[in-house]
């Protein structure tokens, strides 16, 4: 990820563009700025940090920063996904997952009961009361 940078002044994130847009009279250096041009500009660098796990129903987004051990790191909120989007992912996983297993289902193979299970219970997840925000995903058999 681009490097970005915490305000002082609000705290708001931004990154270097967009704080040079805001001081359009300031000579700022190339390159990855010092704790001194930072100190000059009023701004903290924003470590990375690794986001959160999320469902296939749900997008993560950088939420700002927030501070750890003396230094600002990014922060995440997981977002659900409005109920038509969130059924669109849900059906495109589920799809995927039963793509992975349509090999066996070939005129030459027998599935076993356990996989005709799993591929059944793969094509009931929409009517899965929780859907599309709380889905039990079947576990693939072996």
């Amino acid at each position: 990820m681009a490097n970005l940078y915490r305000m002082r002044s609000d705290g708001s994130v931004k990154s270097k563009r967009e704080i040079r847009a805001l001081m359009p009279n300031v000579s700022f250096p190339g390159g990855h700025w010092t704790e001194n041009a930072c100190d000059l500009v009023g701004c903290d660098l924003v470590h990375d940090s690794t986001p959160p796990s999320s469902k296939v129903t749900q997008t993560v987004e950088l939420d700002g920063a927030e501070e750890s051990d003396g230094k600002y790191k990014q922060k995440w909120k997981i977002v659900n996904l409005p109920d038509d989007e969130a059924a669109s992912a849900a059906r495109s996983y589920r799809s995927n997952l039963l793509a992975q297993t349509d090999y066996l289902a070939l005129a030459d193979s027998t599935l076993t009961q356990e996989m005709r299970d799993y591929r059944q219970s793969l094509r009931d997840v929409p009517s899965q009361s929780g859907f599309p925000h709380d889905i039990t995903w079947p576990s693939k058999p072996e």
